[in-house]
């Protein structure tokens, strides 16, 4: 295991929950250990490692959303660090503290079914949503370099922000070179919301997804019959978001059909929305190396692919 915490200094205590699926009881207690090692406290959610009503659930609804609650109403805890993804986020949305999160201002990290709360954390303006891998892979991702690094720049950010009084003004120093999809391109500048395709597709119509107008989209999913994935990005075709925001960046699909195949369902809707610059070969996604966010930091998009965020 690596010495090297991904965690600033002021990162002291870390609250761990499960919203979504339950988590490998091991893989959670080995990531407590490797806390522990860079003299961090960690704290489990009460029901972070129960079965609940269905397979897929870690407890029950009301179980995880107090869990949550709880670590958002505890002053000591630094950050909010979710267990796993897997499915049940959104269905807590309702059940969350908002004001409260509002007022401590608290930074929650994960992703995958963890874009339904921060979806919801940008609409109603609560707390500080992290994109980043979460504490039953802490072990694994803390050993990529790439990842480490990238991790690190995040909290970085958001320590110097809440020195200044805004995590999410300037753009910092991840750069990455894209690929382009359309033939409209055009150099952009705007806030990067980073998230799993299916959940916001899932949003849409909900009064949790936030005004993506004039955003960078940058989305990944895992384990999707290509259909499907045409299924969802038809979904924010018919509901304006593509017509809403600057670019669009596809990042990692792992197992979602082949190259050939996911090529054309990107080139489709670059035909469907041809004044959308769009672009792939970004990092992001369930497969390491990756890359994580600050969302709604502002990132830019050279002419040329250069995308800094």
């Amino acid at each position: 295991m690596t010495n090297e915490s991904p965690f600033p200094p002021f990162i002291r205590k870390i609250g761990i929950v499960s919203p979504a699926g339950l988590p490998s009881q091991e893989k959670l207690q080995e990531a407590c250990r490797l806390l522990k090692s860079w003299n961090i406290e960690s704290v489990l959610g009460k029901s972070v490692v129960l079965q609940g009503e269905e397979e897929y659930f870690a407890a029950d609804r009301e179980a995880r959303a107090e869990d949550l609650n709880q670590m958002i109403d505890d002053h000591s805890i630094d950050l909010v660090l979710c267990s796993r993804g897997g499915y049940g986020s959104a269905s807590i949305l309702p059940l969350i503290c908002w004001d409260k999160l509002r007022e401590r201002n608290l930074p929650i990290a994960g992703y995958s079914d963890i874009t339904a709360i921060h979806m919801a954390m940008l609409r109603m303006r609560a707390g500080i949503p992290v994109t980043s891998p979460m504490a039953a892979a802490l072990p694994e991702w803390s050993m990529d370099e790439f990842t480490l690094a990238s991790a690190r720049g995040v909290f970085k950010r958001i320590f110097q922000g809440k020195k200044s009084g805004s995590e999410t003004s300037s753009v910092s120093g991840q750069t990455f070179q894209l690929q382009a999809i359309s033939r409209h391109i055009i150099p952009v500048e705007a806030p990067v919301i980073p998230g799993n395709l299916s959940l916001l597709a899932s949003l849409c119509g909900t009064p949790w997804l936030p005004d993506l107008h004039g955003a960078i989209l940058v989305v990944e999913d895992v384990g999707e019959l290509p259909r499907i994935l045409d299924r969802h990005f038809t979904q924010l075709s018919l509901c304006g978001i593509l017509d809403q925001i600057q670019a669009l960046v596809f990042a990692d699909f792992t197992n979602c059909g082949s190259e050939k195949e996911l090529n054309r369902i990107f080139q489709r809707f670059s035909r469907i929305h041809p004044n959308l610059p769009m672009w792939k070969g970004l990092p992001f996604g369930h497969k390491l190396p990756t890359c994580c966010f600050l969302d709604g930091a502002w990132g830019r998009i050279s002419s040329t692919g250069i995308f800094t965020f």
